[in-house]
């Protein structure tokens, strides 16, 4: 995990939102305990789709709640 500018926006809404965060490894045998995965880059948020040969269900809803609090972050502090 690189801890980049999208991840640092995401956390600062999140926190603003008064949701609990934290950060912990996840261990590859323990993958399959979640329902979606998701990669934060520059241009976004996108769905993992799988992760060495575990599929996610995925969460459309969790997604899209992610991605609203992301547009409604400002990018001028940064």
């Amino acid at each position: 995990m690189l801890a980049g500018v999208t991840l640092s926006l995401l956390r600062q809404a999140l926190a603003q939102a008064a949701i609990p965060q934290r950060s912990i490894p996840v261990r590859l045998d323990a993958i399959g305990a979640y329902r979606a995965a998701f990669a934060l880059n520059s241009t976004g948020i996108q769905d993992i789709a799988a992760i060495d040969g575990h599929v996610f269900g995925g969460d459309a809803r969790f997604g899209a709640w992610l991605r609203a609090l992301l547009a409604a972050s400002p990018w001028e502090p940064f």
